[in-house]
């Protein structure tokens, strides 16, 4: 199988975000869209969620510290089949495809989902 760096999508102009909780640890499954760690902005609460299926290898960030777009957050071991999906995903204007919130470059980290709006 193979493994694969995940990192913080797109922040738009925010850097150096807290992370105020890691939602994932080394050995447990995740499937698309679930949550691996939620950061707040001086704005909203926000988590961050996997853009694949697999087995969490290493997580590279810790509560507390600070991420910026393209941070490393953990290593993904992919479930059987995703390489083949990443080829599907890959271009939303063929096939029928749909479009899926929160993925990396769309610059919506929640798929909509606000979590805590700061103001």
């Amino acid at each position: 199988m193979a493994s694969k760096d995940i990192v913080v999508p797109d922040l738009g102009d925010f850097k150096d975000v807290a992370v105020i909780d890691v939602l994932v640890k080394p050995g447990d499954s995740v499937q698309v869209d679930t949550p691996l760690l939620t950061v707040e902005t001086e704005k909203a609460t926000m988590d961050v969620p996997s853009p694949d299926a697999g087995v969490v290898e290493k997580v590279h960030v810790a509560k507390g510290s600070k991420v910026s777009s393209g941070t490393l957050i953990a290593t993904l071991q992919l479930a059987a089949g995703a390489a083949g999906q990443l080829a599907v995903r890959g271009d939303p204007g063929e096939g029928e495809g749909e479009h899926r919130g929160g993925e990396v470059g769309d610059g919506d980290l929640t798929g909509g989902r606000v979590l805590n709006s700061h103001g």
